[in-house]
């Protein structure tokens, strides 16, 4: 999924209903620092969120990226695993003729019996 679909996807209406917002929890969460005091120029009512919301956000971004990271490892690690496992079947195919695991390692077994009674009987 590119970023430009991620962030459609991320995206909630407002509450006007038209208009999409990116940022829909802090958007919420805005509270207007300035009551009726009169500033010029102002900023708008919103644009400002508690430290402790801000905190809660960032443990959670945290979190979500030491997620990703352990998805990523288990990616690689299954990948790594499919690949060995691709290349054990190549090596079973060029060495037993198949490429079915438990054949191979009939195969193999037959082959060590039949080293274990040819070395007996020497």
């Amino acid at each position: 999924m590119g970023e430009e679909e991620w962030k459609g996807k991320a995206m909630n209406h407002n509450g006007d209903g038209n208009k999409m917002v990116e940022t829909p929890r802090t958007d919420a969460e805005g509270v207007d620092i300035y009551g009726d005091a009169y500033m010029v120029p102002r900023p708008k009512d919103g644009d400002y969120v508690s430290a402790d919301f801000a905190r809660q956000l960032e443990r959670e971004l945290q979190e979500a990226q030491e997620r990703i990271r352990l998805l990523i490892a288990e990616r690689d690690s299954a990948r790594q695993q499919a690949d060995q496992n691709w290349k054990l079947r190549e090596e079973f195919t060029a060495l037993l003729g198949t490429d079915d695991v438990k054949e191979a390692v009939r195969e193999l077994k037959r082959w060590k019996e039949y080293q274990i009674s040819t070395t007996q009987t020497k």
